[in-house]
C-alpha cells in the first residue's frame, strides 16, 4: 500500500507486457479501468511511447480512504486477438489528509 496526501493526483503504472488496444481495436481509455474509494475521479490515461503495453493511469483522490484500482477482464486485446484476464490484485492507495500549517505568531 502506498500513502498519498489528498487532494492529489495518483499515478498508477499498468503494464500489459505488450501493445494492446480495446476490443474494437481503438486506443484504451480511462473507462477500461476500475477505481473505487477515496471519492476518486479517473482523470487521464497515458500510453508510454517507449514501452508498448505500459500505461500510466491518473486518478484524482479527493478524500481520506483507500483507493483500489483494478483491470477488469476483456478490456484490452493484443495483436493476436487475445483478451486480457482480470488483474489478480488491485492496486491500493491510502489517502490521508494534507497536513495544515499553523500560522506563524
Amino acid at each position: 500500500l502506498a500513502a498519498v496526501q489528498y487532494p492529489s493526483a495518483v499515478e498508477i503504472a499498468i503494464d500489459f507486457g505488450e501493445e494492446v488496444t480495446d476490443p474494437a481495436g481503438e486506443p484504451l481509455t480511462v473507462d477500461a479501468f476500475t477505481a473505487v474509494g477515496a471519492n476518486n475521479q479517473k482523470s487521464n490515461l497515458v500510453a508510454d511511447d517507449l514501452n508498448p503495453g505500459l500505461y500510466l493511469l491518473y486518478v484524482n483522490v479527493r478524500e481520506e480512504g483507500t483507493l483500489s484500482v483494478s483491470v477488469p477482464a476483456g478490456v484490452a486485446m493484443d495483436q493476436a486477438g487475445n483478451l486480457n484476464s482480470a488483474s489478480a490484485t488491485p492496486v491500493e492507495v491510502i489517502a490521508a489528509a494534507t497536513p495544515r500549517r499553523r500560522p506563524s505568531p
